[in-house]
């Protein structure tokens, strides 16, 4: 039989009109997107031909990359949609040049709705398609939906739902989804998404980037590393640290994740909570520099309320760190039996607080907890980038 190398064209168009990522794409490697780096990147050694259709940021260097340009159309929601019909066409005509030789799959790793409606098109056209989907932060009903976005005061809520309402027809015509946990099949299920095209593959992280720390080189503050979301609970680490500073007034809490709408709120909150010496908003960090702030940190505080691998939890553990989180199912499901995994039942502010103070005034054993959350992360063979990989290429191969 005719050994044919299977090409993957990468939908990786990302909305950022003015340019403001361009320069610094390795900034942007943080949750889902170091999911799709990591894949990619092993997919490649695999064999597997990476086509990436991209708009104005390279995340990594490809043989090969087509660019959408960014139009320039008032208002500006008619250039989003524009863009999205521009990476659907383009990839369309790839496709069909490519397909002449087969083995030819449209890969859409959920960066953005972009190459959500971008699938939808494709769909239309019979091009095989498959999607990442890693979880939902709104109701189920898309009737739910219009309410959810107006309850939170969003601005634009028709266009917000709208765009819900596009990633599901995505979801429903896509070929195949991959998700990152059991959690994430069970929201595409309530969602009435086909479950039997859904396949859970797990998170990973790359032992070869995280490296063990002496002790007399831990430094004292705690660290945070996620969107800055009110879903990723950004105001919850107000909350929180303010409790932890009336009890450890020098306490330090450095945040780490791409801006979003909601960051210059938070920063007033945490100015009007006189907590400006204690919380340090980093902004984005290049890779390097965000690897040696995990490793010197005492502990990692994750009060994020909505989570579909845990990504940032996996690397915090690999950089010997003692977890707080908010007790989410998804952890339960991926990091059962982790020994410094420390899941607080969400919106109990104070054993949230207590947990970190108690961790804070005892350096030896949160140094310790932190070393065991290692060993378990290494004992787990499943949650490595390898494994994830293989599992997603198998999936590629049976639907190729």
């Amino acid at each position: 039989m005719e050994n044919v190398t299977l090409k993957l064209l990468v939908l990786e168009v990302i909305w950022d009109p003015e340019g403001r990522l361009r320069h610094s794409p390795d900034k942007l490697i943080l949750g889902g997107l170091k999911l799709h780096y990591e894949i990619i990147r092993r997919l490649v050694k695999y064999g597997i031909e990476v086509i990436p259709i991209r708009s104005n940021i390279d995340m990594y260097k490809s043989q090969r990359a087509v660019y959408i340009p960014v139009p320039s159309i008032k208002p500006r929601r008619l250039s989003y949609y524009v863009l999205a019909l521009l990476t659907a066409l383009r990839t369309l005509k790839i496709y069909r040049e490519l397909k002449r030789a087969k083995n030819v799959i449209v890969y859409n790793p959920g960066m953005g709705f972009i190459n959500h409606i971008a699938v939808i098109f494709l769909r239309l056209f019979r091009v095989p398609t498959v999607s990442v989907f890693h979880h939902r932060d709104y109701p189920a009903k898309l009737g739910d939906v219009l309410r959810h976005f107006i309850r939170l005061g969003r601005k634009g809520y028709l266009l917000a739902t709208l765009d819900r309402v596009l990633l599901w027809m995505a979801l429903k015509l896509t070929n195949v989804i991959i998700t990152p946990s059991k959690l994430s099949r069970s929201q595409l299920e309530e969602m009435g998404i086909d479950s039997s095209k859904i396949y859970p593959v797990g998170v990973g992280f790359d032992l070869s980037e995280f490296k063990t720390i002496e002790h007399e080189d831990k430094e004292t503050y705690c660290v945070f590393v996620g969107r800055m979301a009110i879903e990723k609970g950004i105001f919850d680490l107000v909350e929180i640290w303010k409790n932890v500073t009336r009890v450890l007034s020098g306490a330090k809490l450095w945040t780490i994740g791409l801006p979003t709408n909601y960051t210059s709120y938070w920063m007033y909150k945490v100015k009007s909570e006189g907590l400006e010496g204690n919380i340090e908003y980093l902004g984005t960090v290049p890779r390097s520099k965000l690897l040696e702030i995990l490793a010197k940190a005492l502990v990692f505080i994750f009060p994020s309320h909505v989570e579909g691998g845990g990504i940032a939890v996996v690397e915090a553990m690999a950089s010997g760190l003692p977890v707080v989180a908010w007790d989410l199912p998804v952890f339960r499901e991926l990091f059962r039996g982790a020994p410094a995994l420390f899941l607080i039942r969400r919106g109990d502010y104070k054993t949230f607080s207590k947990t970190v103070i108690d961790l804070l005034n005892n350096r030896e054993r949160c140094i310790k907890l932190g070393l065991e959350n290692r060993e378990y992360i290494l004992s787990r063979k499943d949650l490595t980038w390898d494994s994830v990989s293989l599992k997603i290429l198998s999936i590629l191969r049976y639907i190729s």
